[in-house]
Parts: structure tokens; C-alpha cells; sequence
């Protein structure tokens, strides 16, 4: 079989190339110490210069995001230590929410038909459970920090979740996290990892939490509304 009788397989190789390197540079050049090294480097050129600064750190969130990369605790830190917490949080907030809208519908348009043939009755269980609370479900899924972001979105993606449930309950879970890497952004040079960001007991409030929305979201009887 050539790849004429398949268009799309040489855009997947040159799409996989692409978000491969991008995981490279992420794991090689985003580290702590270089987010470190990087807010003391800008700190006066961003007091003088904060639209640039805003727009540049928005971008990469958007872009780590879209592609699914671990970007968003050290991206949101340092909008933190760069641009104090209150703007750092609503800059890397708005570009987390772009970069997921990105990722959801580019999963569901490329996948999402096919994903939904292959699985079948599985895929149609779970789209089940998440009609019925599907803004607490995600919300709950968000709330657990320590749960990859981008999977989830893929997940839900795949499904038939409307996007305005999938984009609430991101808003509601996201809004805690985000806003906590953001103020710790004050205290950059202190933090030996970014996991030192929220402190334990407040990870275990929120992961405890999310654990109760995503009970209460699936759990129960179904709704009859929806059967």
C-alpha cells in the first residue's frame, strides 16, 4: 500500500515529528532552574515591557496545551514571578483554555468518528455516565492535580461531550490550580520543584474533592432525561 492510497498518513509523520521535537525542547529547556534562570534573566524587561511579556507567555501556554506537553505548572510559575499572580494567572488561564479548545477539537475532528466505530458499546458506556453531570465530571477530573491534563481532554473529546460542558467544568477545576501556580510564582526562588508549588495538604483537599464530584457526577441512577 503506498502513501498515495493514504493522504493523510505522510501529514500524521510530519505531525508526530513536529510534536516530538516539541516534547524534546520542553523536557530539555523547561525545567525549574531554567524557568529560574529565566524569570531573573526578564524581570526588569518585564516590568518595562509587560504586553509583550503577557502575549509571549499566552502563546506558549496556548501551544503546550494544544500539543498536550507538561507546560502548564512551570509556564503558569513563572507568569507568576514575571507578572505577579493576579495577571500571571488570568494570562496562562486564558492561554490553558485556548490550548485545550485547540487539542478537544482537533482530536474530535480527526479521531473522534472513527475512535467512536472502533470502541462501540464501550465508548457509548461512558458517554452514558457523562451525560449526566458532565460539567462536574471534568471539573472533578481538573481538580486532580496530579492526573495528566492533556489525556482528558483527548478522552472527552472522543466522545460525543458538548464542548460548552467540557469547557465549564475545565473553567470550574482549572480556576483553583492554575491561580495556586500562579502565587507561587512570588516565591520562584525558593521552590526546589514545581510539585513544591501547592503544598501537600492542599493537594489532598483538592484531589479529595474532585474525587466527590467525579462520584457524584457518574455515580447514581441515569437519568432519565437523557435515556
Amino acid at each position: 500500500m503506498s502513501l498515495k492510497s493514504y493522504p493523510i498518513l505522510p501529514l500524521a509523520i510530519v505531525a508526530a515529528a513536529f510534536v516530538g521535537t516539541l516534547w524534546f525542547l520542553a523536557y530539555r529547556y523547561l525545567t525549574l532552574e531554567d524557568v529560574k534562570q529565566l524569570a531573573d534573566a526578564l524581570s526588569l524587561y518585564a516590568r518595562d515591557n509587560r504586553p509583550t511579556v503577557i502575549a509571549a507567555l499566552l502563546g506558549a501556554q496556548m501551544i503546550g496545551m494544544a500539543f498536550s506537553m507538561p507546560t502548564k505548572a512551570l509556564l503558569t510559575i513563572m507568569a507568576g514571578a514575571l507578572l505577579g499572580p493576579l495577571i500571571g494567572f488570568f494570562t496562562t488561564f486564558t492561554g490553558v483554555l485556548i490550548g485545550t479548545t485547540a487539542l478537544f477539537f482537533a482530536t474530535r475532528n480527526l479521531f473522534g468518528h472513527s475512535a467512536r466505530e472502533r470502541f462501540g458499546h464501550r465508548a457509548q458506556r461512558l458517554e452514558e455516565r457523562l451525560r449526566r453531570r458532565p460539567i462536574l465530571a471534568i471539573a472533578g477530573l481538573r481538580l486532580l492535580v496530579n492526573l495528566p491534563y492533556g489525556p482528558i481532554t483527548i478522552v472527552a473529546a472522543l466522545t460525543d461531550l458538548r464542548y460548552r460542558n467540557f469547557v465549564a467544568g475545565s473553567f470550574i477545576g482549572d480556576i483553583p490550580i492554575v491561580l495556586l501556580y500562579s502565587i507561587a510564582g512570588e516565591r520562584l526562588v525558593t521552590l526546589n520543584s514545581a510539585s513544591e508549588a501547592i503544598p501537600p495538604l492542599t493537594i489532598v483537599i483538592l484531589s479529595a474533592s474532585g474525587i466527590l464530584l467525579i462520584v457524584g457526577a457518574l455515580g447514581g441512577r441515569k437519568d432519565k432525561t437523557h435515556s
